[in-house]
């Protein structure tokens, strides 16, 4: 629908309005921007994930490694990797083997995929990942 311009005003994540803009879409405009509920501004800072027993010491060591992420507008498992690396000059798709991952409740899915090698890495946002680990499983 929002593609179409069938509806005048829309919530539109971060991830999907600029997904619009870089095709050329001019239809809609930011009227506001959300503020994450956790730091209570427009941004949402993300931490890499990988198991404590993984040799990578920085997301250039992950080149080719499975992924997990829990959709295209995520602003703490998808949008940070892609920004990352597209300050690099690479694609998302090019250089991580990306995987969608069923996030459970506050990101536990991503956390229970590295756990479990279903995923070699992935990213959850900072504020949730001092609940979220059990000791010894991830750095």
């Amino acid at each position: 629908m929002v593609t179409s311009h069938e509806p005048d005003i829309a919530y539109i994540p971060a991830a999907d309005y600029y997904r619009l803009f870089a095709k050329g879409d001019r239809y809609y405009r930011g009227l506001a921007i959300a503020t994450s509920k956790f730091t209570d501004q427009p941004l949402l800072r993300s931490l890499l994930i990988v198991r404590k027993d993984d040799p990578a010491a920085s997301l250039d060591d992950l080149r080719g490694a499975d992924y997990g992420y829990i959709n295209k507008s995520c602003s703490s498992s998808y949008f940070p990797p892609a920004l990352l690396l597209e300050k690099e000059n690479m694609r998302l798709n090019d250089f991580l083997n990306i995987m969608q991952v069923k996030p459970g409740p506050t990101w536990q899915g991503l956390i229970d995929a590295v756990v479990s090698k279903e995923v070699r890495a992935t990213m959850i946002h900072i504020g949730v990942s001092t609940r979220l680990f059990t000791p010894n499983c991830c750095r």
